[in-house]
């Protein structure tokens, strides 16, 4: 009878992680080039998402073909153990990562950008824009959390903050201030909708085009190409022109230095 909990059945473990892997890999390939042809969104994730779920699959398959193995009994094995945790932590948030991103770029290209000139269009792309950045930072967060609850020492320093949070709130609350008033601010301008992308605005003195609202900060597409970066809190707190609240048509003034015999009639035809 075979025996696992020797060095040789920790090859054997670790072995058919690899071929289960590599059966999942051709399975995927098969996938993208029958199915993926006949529906693009199907190839189009594959694309995006299998090199971070075979590598997810991979380090789960060493991990539990070394842990039930001869590793398993070793002094050093938990300290090894924790790493493969912590890297599978990461790793399976960079893949959740890639599916929250696929499913948000799916739901933007419903908002085709050929039809921006229709504020309803610019507003939804741009919430829609900002969301996905909500929900990837908050999957960074996860996973950094995680990891650093998984050491007993950052546990046990989390429950001395929880028991001082009153005072160590008030601290961090007056030294992030500017920053989570830009995070806050900028929700509040996509889903206020006050701006969008796309938005022609006159901020600062400057003529531009609103071309990225971030977490923190908006960027100004100046007309002579130049780039100005604001922070939300200033769309927030300070007055600024915007050229297409209601209409993507814009009103320009011309003034002409003419005689004054010159026939207005014709001259506006």
């Amino acid at each position: 009878m075979f025996e696992w909990t020797n060095w040789w059945g920790t090859v054997a473990a670790v072995t058919l992680a690899l071929v289960a892997n590599l059966v999942l890999a051709l399975i995927t390939w098969t996938v993208n080039h029958t199915a993926g042809k006949r529906t693009p969104w199907l190839r189009d994730i594959i694309v995006r998402v299998s090199l971070r779920a075979h590598l997810f699959v991979l380090i789960i398959g060493v991990w539990t073909a070394a842990g039930f193995t001869a590793p398993g009994g070793y002094s050093w094995w938990p300290t090894v153990s924790r790493i493969f945790l912590i890297v599978t932590v990461l790793v399976g948030a960079w893949f959740v990562s890639g599916l929250a991103s696929f499913g948000f770029g799916r739901m933007i290209a419903r908002y085709s950008s050929d039809q921006d000139t229709v504020p309803e269009i610019r507003r939804m792309r741009t919430q829609l824009k900002l969301v996905r950045r909500l929900v990837n930072a908050l999957i960074a967060v996860l996973a950094i959390g995680i990891v650093l609850f998984s050491f007993p020492e950052v546990r046990a320093v989390g429950t001395s903050v929880l028991a001082s949070a009153g005072i160590l709130s008030l601290v961090a609350g007056l030294a992030a201030q500017s920053t989570l008033g830009n995070l806050v601010a900028g929700v509040q301008l996509v889903f206020s909708n006050a701006i969008r992308v796309g938005d022609v605005v006159v901020v600062e003195g400057e003529f531009g085009t609103i071309g990225e609202i971030t977490l923190s900060y908006v960027v100004v597409y100046v007309w002579d190409e130049r780039r100005l970066i604001l922070p939300c809190t200033y769309f927030t707190s300070q007055p600024f022109e915007i050229w297409t609240r209601n209409s993507s048509d814009i009103i320009g003034t011309v003034f002409l230095d003419v005689d004054w015999r010159v026939p207005l009639a014709e001259l506006r035809s």
